[in-house]
């Protein structure tokens, strides 16, 4: 392999490239500027196709969890009716982050669900190295309204089965991030605020919900 730095067309049409694949320009220069997403593109270059500390799961590879409607309900206090009328149970920071603006046009979503472990993280990881082995794995963070709209669209969540939806966190009255959490204990079905603090690790077996990005399905 040459040693010869890549000319400005070159880096262009690496940017190029990102951008093809489903990643808007912010998230294209950050796998440039990332050291760690830059070893782990180079190690998915090394292994002809497999994802460097991703503990060998294929790039795409992860299935269709689930299909969502997103935008069926025309702002915040129709959402909130469903999930009251549903017998959802919110909790306090969950209905704060309500508050802010996060509806969308009317379309589907192609919705993953994969570990933490399942990312190449069996000992834990932050939700930072979280969602880069999950761009690296050609998923996106969600739109917020997928955390209430997988709530209500998931009635039968089995008992004791909880996730926490991959999105770019919501800050609660003092500036915490929050991200939405959705459990089933026992009969109560709930959506939750959880503090998702950049230094806080995460388990291995924590489930975390991922967008398939659109190029990569």
């Amino acid at each position: 392999m040459s040693n010869r730095e890549l000319s400005v067309h070159q880096e262009h049409e690496f940017l190029g490239r990102l951008e093809e694949a489903g990643l808007d320009k912010a998230s294209a220069q950050s796998v440039i500027d990332n050291k760690e997403l830059a070893r782990q593109v180079v190690g998915l270059i090394k292994s002809g196709g497999q994802a460097s500390g991703t503990a060998g799961v294929p790039v795409c590879a992860f299935p269709t969890w689930k299909t969502i409607e997103l935008g069926t309900h025309k702002d915040v206090k129709a959402l909130r009716k469903a999930m009251e009328n549903a017998g959802i149970r919110v909790g306090d920071y969950a209905s704060s982050m309500l508050k802010h603006s996060m509806f969308t046009l009317a379309s589907a979503l192609e919705l993953v669900r994969v570990s933490v472990a399942d990312l190449g993280f069996p000992s834990g990881a932050t939700r930072a190295q979280i969602y880069e082995a999950a761009l690296c794995n050609g998923l996106s963070l969600c739109p917020a309204e997928v955390g209430p709209q997988v709530r209500l669209q998931y009635m039968d969540q089995p008992k004791g089965e909880r996730f926490f939806i991959a999105m770019e966190p919501i800050p609660d009255s003092v500036g915490n991030p929050l991200v939405f959490y959705v459990e089933r204990a026992d009969v109560a079905r709930w959506l939750i605020g959880r503090w998702s603090k950049p230094d806080y690790v995460w388990y291995g077996d924590d489930q975390w919900v991922f967008c398939r990005s659109k190029k990569s399905a």
